[in-house]
């Protein structure tokens, strides 16, 4: 069917009362989510997962799609305000988001991250429309054999990316893997480890289970943590808009952005939090002013947002084409996909194209819609991260119940709720990745399934994925891959200990000349340390992941 076509029928269904009307709650909550610290788009989408039963699949999709483009820039509202990353992703905001803010120029940081957000978000929308449907028809070429080669490679990079330390990622993973096998066998048919509950016939819903990993935790955290009365945010006066010559001044660096985020969100596992970091490093470089980021530049704003507005749309289009998830969140859009009876892959674009790219359309005018939004409600957005956090995890849990029982209609769901929200609370305990698991546990049974029909093929000989260039080469990217992966963490942890040999070499011979004289690290007359500049002192701040507020508002 015609691009022009489908997209003209995807219009007339995007402008509906439903369609609208999710367009525009898709925004609105995305940029609460954003906003409140902690919670963003992952957590966000995992609570309103429930509504997929309820909506039409177009319009389910529409809601979660546009929620997570806004929530991206929501977590910039705090990071600039009160220098606390609405979520990870908004960390790099912080470096000169804040120093603007702090030198009386809120509404113009705001307006940065907003029209830079808009800039990259219009551009990678453009691009999800045109280049999905490409690798789309590349997908129809793939069989199983390929498929689970390619399930493989995503599986690796998630645990060898995103887990943190490989050995953390790789136990998160296998976590997900076994929680897949529970079900129906999807070749035989025969049950397996469901213990006789025909509930489970069907593997562990997957709603409650991804509120309970995601949700649950944040809730507690909120209701046992800081109970001060949330952070005082005094009212950002002026507009957040940008004249066309303050716009110009940014467009470098917001392009640059587009083009990395654009390109790491393609990459399974590569989404994240160093996408807006290395675009700031990469903007920094060619800068006429490059001794002004870190101090409040406005091209310091302008790399990161657009990268995150970027990865966001390009990891669609692995999600929707071939059905493998580049980020967690897009890994819950994907469950979405699931529970709308959607299979995601080349299909739903062959048989239904019009669904897909009413989605699609969805995000364009979302983009739209943000930077409306953005200019007339954010001072407000930035008011709302005041409220206490105790309510807000009470609220969290009250709606994670409803949420959960709503599945299904069943107490059942509720107890896997409970099950999996203590899991998530252990996984945070220790150290470990709740993406990891969740990622394992939607890509593992497609792997599975890929994988026996393979064997089944070729008379149960494993030879059949070398015999196959294109399995050969997902394989052989994913030994390469591990083998990068541990490299570089060797590397890293022996100059740690070289630095730390040297670093413990000079202090030893500082206390045998001048135990008392000035040194690396010596107490200023306030107290502090003279090596410290203001500049690391932010970047220190931005790469936290779980950064706490003091009653005064001060990150610690």
């Amino acid at each position: 069917m015609n691009l022009a076509v489908v997209l003209g029928q995807a219009a007339a269904h995007l402008f509906t009362p439903i369609g609208l009307l999710c367009l525009v709650a898709g925004t609105v909550t995305g940029i609460l989510v954003g906003a409140l610290p902690g919670i963003g788009p992952l957590s966000g989408i995992a609570l309103l997962l429930p509504l997929s039963f309820f909506l039409p699949p177009a319009e389910a999709l529409i809601f979660y799609t546009t929620l997570y483009q806004a929530a991206e820039y929501g977590g910039s509202i705090t990071a600039i305000a009160v220098s606390t990353p609405g979520s990870p992703n908004s960390a790099a905001i912080i470096l000169d988001g804040y120093q603007l803010n702090r030198a009386g120029r809120a509404a113009k940081a705001f307006a940065y991250s907003l029209w830079s957000a808009t800039y990259g978000g219009v551009i990678t929308t453009i691009l999800l429309i045109l280049v999905t449907p490409i690798v789309a028809s590349w997908a129809l070429l793939l069989g199983p054999t390929e498929y689970a080669a390619l399930g493989i490679l995503g599986l690796t990079a998630i645990a060898f990316l995103v887990g943190g330390a490989p050995r953390r990622g790789i136990i998160g993973v296998a976590i997900g893997v076994l929680i897949g096998t529970i079900g129906l066998d999807s070749v035989t048919g025969l049950p397996r480890f469901d213990f006789g509950n025909i509930l489970l016939s069907g593997g562990i819903p997957l709603a409650p289970m991804l509120i309970g990993l995601f949700a649950i935790p944040e809730a507690v955290r909120m209701l046992v943590g800081d109970r001060s009365t949330g952070t005082a945010v005094p009212q950002q006066r002026g507009r957040v808009w940008l004249t066309f010559r303050e716009f110009r001044s940014v467009l470098k660096p917001a392009s640059l952005g587009t083009v990395i985020g654009f390109f790491t969100g393609l990459l399974p596992g590569m989404a994240g939090s160093v996408p807006p970091f290395l675009s700031y490093n990469v903007a920094k470089a060619p800068s006429r002013h490059p001794e002004q980021f870190g101090k409040g530049s406005p091209e310091g704003i302008a790399a990161p947002e657009a990268t995150n507005a970027a990865v966001m749309h390009a990891t669609l289009i692995p999600t929707f084409a071939l059905g493998i998830p580049g980020t967690p969140t897009s890994a819950i859009i994907l469950g979405a996909m699931l529970i709308a009876g959607l299979t995601p892959g080349p299909e739903p674009l062959a048989r239904n194209p019009v669904t897909v790219y009413t989605v699609f359309l969805g995000l364009f005018f979302g983009t739209g819609l943000l930077w409306l939004l953005g200019m007339v409600t954010t001072n407000a957005w930035a008011k709302m991260i005041s409220l206490p956090a105790p309510i807000i995890g009470i609220s969290i849990i009250v709606l994670c119940t409803v949420g959960a029982y709503a599945n299904r209609g069943t107490m059942f769901d509720v107890g896997v709720l409970l099950v999996f929200g203590g899991l998530g609370l252990l996984v945070r305990r220790f150290g470990y990745s709740g993406p990891t698991i969740v990622l394992g546990a939607i890509l593992g049974p497609i792997i599975e399934r890929n994988l026996r029909l393979s064997l089944i093929l070729s008379n149960d000989s494993p030879v059949t994925f070398l015999t196959h260039p294109i399995s050969l080469a997902l394989l052989l990217a994913a030994v390469a891959l591990m083998g990068v992966v541990v490299m570089t963490k060797r590397s890293s942890r022996a100059a740690a200990r070289r630095a730390a040999a040297a670093a413990q070499q000079a202090g030893s011979g500082n206390s045998e000349t001048s135990p008392d004289g000035p040194g690396a690290g010596a107490p200023d007359r306030d107290g502090g340390s003279t090596a410290s500049e203001p500049e690391e002192e932010y970047i220190a701040t931005a790469t936290e992941t779980k950064p706490q507020t003091s009653r005064e508002g001060v990150t610690r």
